[in-house]
């Protein structure tokens, strides 16, 4: 029987064995340069976010996410750096 996929399927299943693609939920050092009461600081938060992309290293102290991954060479672009420390959950894309 013959292979149904096409070949762009083919590469990102490759590239799937190599790279996780994640939604990675994370939060955000937030800064307030206004001035304000000290009473009106206390309420400021930082910002949850999603960010949804390739997890291109994964270590104790960080999570480098790509958005964007040349499936035809090894290449990044759009990368996001983040803390471990900031990194709330990371959720695998099942393909």
């Amino acid at each position: 029987m013959a292979s149904t996929q096409t070949p762009n399927q083919k590469l990102l299943k490759s590239l799937l064995k190599t790279y996780k693609a994640a939604f990675v939920h994370w939060i955000d050092p937030t800064s307030y340069s206004m001035w304000q009461p000290t009473a009106d600081v206390k309420d400021l938060e930082c910002m949850a976010q999603w960010s949804l992309g390739w997890i291109i290293e994964e270590t104790d102290d960080k999570v480098v996410v790509a958005l964007t991954l040349a499936g035809d060479r090894d290449a990044v672009s759009d990368k996001i750096v983040l803390p471990k420390g900031c990194v709330l959950e990371i959720v695998e894309v099942k393909i």
